[in-house]
């Protein structure tokens, strides 16, 4: 059904999340929401790293995480640390979800084996959409850039289609913001491995120390090399 949720900082989880009555986390959202519902967070600071654990579908429609209009709600990271590989937002393996709107920033590292990411896509899925969302200061600074291979990596927002049997599909990243980023040997914005028909429009990536705009393939992102390219995308309308 279309239904509204609402997430404050003055919220509590156990509210049942109406406005009057907000939850407090947007992974609380991120676990219960359901397909075709809209979860609109309130401006202010989340310091959360957030990973959606529902789906849309294509009868019910996507499920909706958006900052609430004329409101900027921020997922900061200041104060963690990288487990491995990991986003500030992370989407695996999920279908129909949108986000919208965010402020996500501050994940760092200088340990070469760690990978901050803002806004981390991953596995397989369809119909994934990131819309006007401002990704900045997401910074690997392990100083062996220069030598090859040795670099860290970290990413503003990464797409990597890996699985071998369904790729991401249907994704469009469209109208954000990426900046201010140290990738060490990554990219700014980039989609690899099994990834297909994807739009990439209207973003804006700048202030950033490596790679722009990046449609990799054949770096065994996926298992099987005849998937292991991003393919059947369209890249228009971008400032870099």
């Amino acid at each position: 059904s279309n239904s509204s949720y609402y997430v404050a900082t003055n919220g509590n989880d156990s509210n049942p999340g109406t406005q009057s009555a907000p939850w407090r986390t947007i992974q609380h959202a991120a676990d219960t929401a359901h397909a075709g519902s809209t979860v609109y967070v309130r401006g202010g600071t989340y310091e959360e790293l957030v990973r959606i654990n529902v789906s849309g579908n294509a009868n019910d429609g996507f499920i909706t995480f958006k900052s609430y209009p004329g409101e900027i709600a921020v997922l900061d990271a200041s104060r963690f640390t990288p487990q491995g590989r990991q986003g500030v937002l992370t989407i695996q393996d999920q279908s129909y979800v949108r986000v919208e709107g965010f402020e996500i920033r501050n994940f760092r590292t200088a340990e070469h084996r760690l990978a901050p990411l803002g806004i981390n896509v991953m596995g397989s899925g369809s119909h994934i959409e990131l819309l006007k969302n401002n990704v900045h200061d997401i910074q690997q600074t392990f100083p062996g850039r220069d030598k090859p291979g040795s670099g860290g990596n970290g990413f503003g927002i990464a797409v990597y289609g890996t699985n071998a049997k369904a790729p991401i599909t249907d994704l469009i990243i469209d109208g954000n913001e990426v900046h201010h980023l140290k990738t060490g040997s990554s990219e700014s914005l980039v989609v690899n491995g099994n990834v297909t028909n994807f739009r990439i429009t209207h973003n804006t990536v700048h202030d950033n120390n490596n790679i722009g705009i990046d449609v990799i393939g054949f770096e065994r992102t996926a298992p099987d090399p005849a998937v292991d390219q991003a393919r059947d995308g369209v890249v228009s309308h971008n400032l870099v």
